[in-house]
C-alpha cells in the first residue's frame, strides 16, 4: 500500500512538472526560438541572453516574463513577427522555404 502511495505522488509530481512547463516555459521558449530564427544571429548564446534580459525587464509591475501581458499585446506581437517573417522571406526569395 505504501508503494502504491508513493507511485501516486510521484506521477503527480510529473504531472506538476509537465504543467509547469506547458504554462511557464514553453510559452517563453517559443517567442525566443521564434526570434533566434527570424534574426538568426552569428552568435545566438549571447543573442538568447540579450533577448531574456529584455523580456524581464519589459515587463512591468512582475516577477515573471509574460505575466503582465495581455491577449491584445500578444496578438500586436504576433502581428508584428508575421509582417517581420514577411520582410525576411522578401528579401531572399533565392532561399527556399525549409520542406
Amino acid at each position: 500500500k505504501q508503494s502504491c502511495v508513493s507511485r501516486e505522488r510521484f506521477v503527480m509530481s510529473i504531472q506538476a512538472h509537465q504543467e509547469y512547463i506547458q504554462t511557464k516555459i514553453n510559452p517563453i521558449l517559443e517567442s525566443l526560438v521564434t526570434q533566434v530564427l527570424l534574426e538568426r544571429p552569428e552568435e545566438p548564446i549571447p543573442f538568447m541572453i540579450a533577448w531574456l534580459s529584455d523580456q524581464a525587464k519589459t515587463t512591468p509591475g512582475s516577477e515573471r516574463p509574460g505575466a503582465g501581458e495581455t491577449l491584445d499585446s500578444l496578438r500586436r506581437q504576433v502581428a508584428e513577427l508575421k509582417e517581420k517573417l514577411g520582410e525576411l522571406q522578401n528579401n531572399n526569395p533565392a532561399e527556399e522555404a525549409p520542406q
